[in-house]
């Protein structure tokens, strides 16, 4: 059957402080960051620039403009449940900022069946 997902807690990128990007966590997270891993590992055999900064599980929820969002959203949801869900395939999604946001296109499905959910 399909690996379950966890989003849960709130934090900020870089900081709290100072948040340009809001996100929920994602879990489990050590499982994430293998197929992230091993994703990055095979980007990389294959000439696919791969971002290098350190795996966060995590959805985006807002970019912030002028880095401020009041720190009682991140106080009063550090610790929240938003979804717990069932995941059967994972989307290869490129993003690309623009003047006008972020543009998100899927650049490959993969199904998980049998071995891919025990990484």
């Amino acid at each position: 059957g399909p690996s379950s997902l966890r989003v849960a807690g709130i934090g900020a990128f870089p900081s709290e402080m100072r948040p340009f990007v809001v996100w929920m966590g994602a879990e489990p997270a050590a499982t994430l960051g293998m197929v992230a891993d091993r994703l990055s590992s095979e980007l990389a055999g294959r000439g696919i620039p791969f971002d290098g900064k350190p795996f966060k599980a995590h959805v985006t929820v807002a970019r912030v403009r002028d880095g401020y969002v009041p720190r009682r959203i991140f106080d009063d949801h550090r610790d929240t449940v938003f979804s717990e869900t069932h995941v059967s395939e994972v989307l290869v999604m490129r993003s690309e900022l623009g003047p006008r946001g972020a543009r998100h296109s899927v650049v490959s499905r993969i199904q998980l069946t049998g071995e891919e959910r025990n990484i």
